[in-house]
Formats: structure tokens, sequence, C-alpha cells
């Protein structure tokens, strides 16, 4: 870097979803950073939402995927062109985000630069517009049988993972730097170097769990994944797969979660068990709750994950 202000680019992945891409490139526009570069691919929409937004935000790089590439790649996409341009730093950014701290990209451009071994920093991420509640502060994964959740939302469950790296003391007395496994790639700020070093995000996953691999090959590369709690930005909680429970999410969470256990842990009896086990209580949850088309598509995923299939899969 040189002693001009770092070049940070904003990738903004958009899916058939223009009215929150526009929303969440109103608040980016509106970052008090002199240095920004706010890029936005578009995956395929078939709603006219690219050429909405570029002539909505001409001073936005548009970039255009003829199909849906999924999550990794369509980010790609717009991380490489961020690299091509020299950009210090990359932050990625989900199409349902909503930025209202004009500040934010210099805070977390603050908090990276305040250690060399700080790859990535994720802000407290709280749901909108039910701004009250907390979405994500910090991330664990159990690398025995790829369980991966929010902290915040298990405290009180008994915490299975064999190599601890995440703060669990009471909220009063931890730090505002929190540490984490990994942090879901909803407003990720990273160093342009992690890419060259690491590479760019996995995209055998289409769509979840590409950010707890890629978050795993960070911290084997020696560096921390960081949440600032002293900064936040507003999600609206699965906006463009339909909720968390969706058939969408249920596919690719079971197949993907079998893959990175098979390809990037000590897959074991352990790994196969909890796996097992966790999709037969969401197949009997499924049921109980008649939500079936989940229920299809959730055995659906588990079937394909046995076989190894990766790429796109049967959704959407």
């Amino acid at each position: 870097m040189t002693d001009e202000i770092p070049t940070v680019a904003c990738v903004v992945l958009n899916w058939n979803t223009y009215d929150d891409t526009a929303d969440c490139l109103g608040s980016l526009f509106g970052l008090s950073y002199d240095n920004l570069n706010i890029i936005v691919v578009d995956n395929g929409s078939t709603d006219g939402s690219a050429d909405r937004l570029a002539d909505a935000f001409p001073s936005a790089t548009v970039i255009r995927n003829e199909t849906n590439l999924g999550f990794g790649a369509g980010m790609n996409a717009g991380i490489s062109e961020a690299i091509r341009h020299d950009a210090d730093y990359v932050t990625i950014v989900n199409s349902d985000i909503v930025v209202d701290d004009s500040d934010l990209i210099s805070s977390l451009r603050s908090t990276i630069e305040s250690a060399d071994d700080i790859g990535i920093v994720s802000p407290r991420i709280i749901e909108y517009p039910e701004t009250n509640s907390l979405w994500f502060e910090q991330g664990y994964v159990d690398e025995r049988n790829g369980n991966a959740s929010h902290l915040h939302s298990h405290r009180r469950v008994p915490n299975l993972r064999m190599h601890p790296v995440v703060d669990e003391s009471p909220l009063s007395q931890r730090p505002t730097l929190l540490s984490n496994d990994y942090v879901p790639l909803c407003f990720a700020f990273i160093e342009a170097e992690i890419f060259e070093e690491v590479g760019l995000l996995p995209e055998q996953y289409f769509m979840y769990y590409e950010d707890i691999e890629f978050a795993k090959q960070v911290r084997e590369r020696g560096y921390r994944i960081v949440t600032d709690a002293s900064s936040a930005v507003y999600h609206r909680v699965s906006g463009s797969s339909d909720g968390d429970q969706s058939p969408l999410a249920e596919y690719y969470t079971a197949r993907n979660r079998l893959i990175f256990v098979r390809e990037r842990t000590e897959y074991g009896p352990m790994g196969v068990f909890v796996y097992v086990w966790w999709v037969l209580v969401k197949l009997v949850y499924t049921a109980v709750t008649r939500r079936f088309s989940s229920f299809k598509a959730l055995s659906l995923g588990a079937y394909d994950g046995i076989l190894g299939r990766t790429g796109k899969g049967r959704y959407p």
C-alpha cells in the first residue's frame, strides 16, 4: 500500500432482488469513505433488475453473468474485478444489507489495520426491520461434523467443538473485538492480499458453506477472523433464499454440510453419526410441522451429499 487512502471495493451480488439491492446500494453510496468503488454482479437475473440497477446507480460498475452461477462464483466475478483494479480491501456485501453508519468502512479499516494477523472483519449484524434482534455476533464450526452456527443463538447448548476459539464469556465482560471460527459473508471486510494467498471463494457449493470453507482456509494461513462489536449493519434475513428453512436452504445445507465434512475435516464415524442424527431430526421436524416441500428438499440434499454431487443442484 502507499500513503494514499487505500482503495476499498464493495461487491454486491444481485439475483432478482431489485428492491433489496437498490436499498443496499443506496446505503453504500451514503458511506463517507473517500476511495470507495462499488461493484454489482448480476447473477443471471430474469426480472430486468440488472438494467434497472445500472440506470439507478450509474457510478456503480455492473457485471452481468449470463446465468445464476451461485454465490461463490458470482461473488468471484466481482472480487476479480476489484483485484484487477488494485483494490486494497474487498468488502463482500449481501444484497439485503442496509448500512446506516457513514463511517463504517473507516472503522472496519482501522480494525483490520490494528494487527497484522487480522484477515477478515465483520460488524455485528442486526435483523431488519426488527432492529432489536441480533442475527450475528460470533460464528463457530465443529469441524468433526460440519455443524456451523451463530454462537449467540446457542448459548445454552453444550459446545462440542474440538478446537474452541470463540469467546463465550458473558456479554458484559467481553471485549469489542471478538474471535470467530467463521463469519457469514453478509458484510465481510477482507484484506485483498488474502485472495492472492488463499484463493477466491470456493465455487463447488453453489450456495451455503462456501463461507465456512473459505474461513477455514484463511485460519489455516494464520489469520484471525474477528467481529468488531462496536460496528453494525442491518440484514433482511435470507432475502434471496426465502428463509433458512425454505426448500432451497434445506437442500443446499444438507448437501453441502456433508461435502464440507468429507473434503475439509477429519471425516470419521463421529462425523457420520452426527450428520445422520441431524438429518433425521430435521426430517422429523419438517414432517411434524407439515413442511413437506422442505422434507423433500432435505432428503434430496442428503442423498446428493452422499453421492458427492457439487455445483448447482436441484434448486432453484
